[in-house]
């Protein structure tokens, strides 16, 4: 049996079809609007471990999971449903699935999570502004943590060319390290701060990248 590899991350994948089929799917504004949804979890080498098909109301996950924590909190558990020991793996996600509910749920397996963030899945956010942060310069992060009890959750805001939220319940600003930005104004390279956690989520999501170009040259 294949190990499955520590860094993993759960994205779709838009696969181009033309012909009749009840399961194609229309996104607007796509490259190529008419297409198979996948639904697929990787390693951060790029190999991919488990997929699911999307098919609407026929989409093969468990209804009652779906009832209480809603689809994109469920496709997750599906797809990672069959990791022997989930506590021995960091799973990376983007806003569509990040969510208080799903964090927490993957909390109480022991597995590490890391995902953007919408700020509208989570309540009370009292994060500093975009303009407060281009203002201090670029670089700058602020975190917060959950104050809900039995939670490990925390939430960390990094402005670079523009801000990123991400969500984690294993690390924020960790140990930081410095990356090279292009200055416009002095049109020199400047250095600025990197949180641990940004370089985590960068690395472990390549593999999606490397995957949608693999699939793409055919």
């Amino acid at each position: 049996m294949l190990e499955i590899e520590c860094n993993l991350s759960v994205d779709e994948q838009m696969v181009p079809f033309k012909r009749q089929s009840y399961v194609k799917y229309y996104m607007r504004g796509k490259p190529h609007p008419w297409s198979f949804k996948i639904y697929l979890l990787y390693g951060s080498s790029d190999l991919v471990y488990d997929l699911l098909l999307y098919q609407g109301g026929n989409t093969e996950i468990n209804d009652q999971e779906k009832q209480m924590h809603g689809f994109s909190v469920t496709v997750v558990l599906k797809v990672i449903s069959d990791l022997v020991k989930p506590s021995q793996h960091y799973l990376y996600f983007d806003n569509f699935f990040t969510s208080f509910i799903l964090i927490h749920a993957l909390d109480g397996m022991k597995m590490y999570v890391t995902g953007t963030s919408r700020g509208n899945r989570f309540v009370n956010l009292s994060l500093l502004s975009d303009k407060a942060m281009s203002n201090l310069g670029r670089g700058t992060s602020f975190e917060i943590s959950s104050a809900v009890p039995n939670t490990n959750i925390g939430m960390l805001k990094w402005f670079d060319s523009k801000s990123v939220v991400l969500a984690t319940n294993h690390i924020t600003s960790g140990t930081p390290d410095m990356v090279k930005r292009w200055n416009k104004n002095k049109k020199i390279y400047k250095k600025v701060g990197r949180p641990e956690i940004i370089r985590n989520y960068n690395t472990s999501m390549g593999g999606v990248d490397k995957h949608d170009m693999l699939i793409n040259l055919f």
